[in-house]
């Protein structure tokens, strides 16, 4: 008997439990009707809210490192400016120049670390600075490719902005790049313009001090009354002072020629006047057809809208207006047991 009191003590929990189970879902069953309106209520306030809230399309598209096609003007320009050479409008020249800068240049797009195009790198540089859009770089694991994503409210809207974008952003490096270009280029015309009147400044000085000296000799000639040359070679004159041995007639004819010829320049001076003309060819040269990246998957017209998440949002709001129907319920049979105890 013992026995059989304690082992009913033990289940009477149980019991008891099972009894407020029940008794809660027929409080919950009693009223279903309110548990249905909160449902109802979550239902139309969270389509609404799903309805009325700003949408958000998406629109992708991939860019790698410019083809060569799309930089060949630039790196040629450049390379043979920062050479100082002069240029060269030779096919074959340019081939070796613009192979000579791509060589370290078209790396892997999935190590961004190493990337060393420099126009890669400044249009990486205004996407990440552009509000309007967003940059994905490659990790190495997740994100193996450069992505850019521009949202807007509507799925045209999304893919116009990335294509202006990217315009913009391609126009912007141009820009930047004509202005580098044409300030190296103007550093450099300064530097062979100096260097040239420096070399003319220096070759007119030594005809002037050549005819001034001749003047001397034939000066010193007739007060001599050498018409003839003494001399059989000019070379043997240690010194100017010795001119007046050429005799008059050598010396009035020498001078004659200094005076009349035209001055001639060292081939120095030739090579600097054929770099400047060719660096006047620059203005020939454009650069509009250059890429900062080349596109390799065209901005897409987004399918499915990312927000908001119509179904998913009514559905927690159906999943709410249960709760707090149910609790609702709940609440208002433990108000009205405790007014009959009271």
């Amino acid at each position: 008997m013992g026995c059989c009191k304690k082992m009913n003590k033990k289940m009477a929990p149980f019991d008891n439990d099972e009894v407020n189970m029940a008794e809660t879902l027929a409080k919950l069953w009693a009223g279903k009707k309110i548990i249905i309106t909160f449902v109802a209520l979550g239902v139309v306030m969270a389509s609404l809210y799903a309805y009325y809230t700003r949408q958000v399309w998406t629109s992708s598209a991939t860019i790698a490192p410019p083809l060569l096609s799309q930089v060949d003007q630039y790196y040629f320009i450049k390379t043979s400016l920062d050479s100082n050479w002069p240029f060269q409008q030779n096919k074959m020249a340019k081939e070796r120049i613009v192979e000579d800068q791509a060589a370290g240049m078209f790396k892997k797009a999935l190590d961004a670390d190493k990337l060393t195009d420099e126009l890669f790198r400044s249009a990486l540089n205004i996407f990440e600075s552009d509000s309007r859009v967003k940059l994905l770089r490659p990790d190495g694991q997740k994100q193996l490719i450069f992505q850019v994503l521009s949202s807007a409210e509507d799925a045209k809207r999304a893919q116009e902005v990335l294509i202006s974008t990217f315009q913009e952003v391609n126009q912007e490096i141009v820009e930047e790049k004509k202005v580098e270009i044409q300030a190296q280029r103007k550093i450099l015309e300064t530097a062979l313009y100096y260097e040239r009147q420096k070399i003319a400044d220096q070759a007119n000085a030594m005809r002037s001090s050549e005819i001034a000296q001749l003047r001397l000799a034939l000066d010193s000639a007739k007060r001599a009354g050498l018409n003839e040359r003494q001399l059989s070679n000019y070379t043997n004159l240690d010194s100017p002072a010795l001119n007046f041995l050429l005799g008059a007639k050598f010396i009035h004819a020498r001078l004659s020629t200094l005076q009349e010829m035209p001055l001639v320049y060292p081939a120095r001076y030739l090579e600097i006047k054929a770099q400047l003309d060719e660096l006047k060819k620059l203005d020939n040269i454009s650069l509009d057809k250059m890429q900062g990246f080349q596109v390799v998957v065209a901005p897409s017209l987004p399918a499915q809208r990312d927000a908001p998440k119509r179904e998913r949002m009514v559905i927690i709001g159906a999943m709410v207006g249960f709760l707090l129907g149910c609790l609702g319920v709940l609440g208002r049979e433990t108000l009205n047991e405790l007014r009959e105890k009271f």
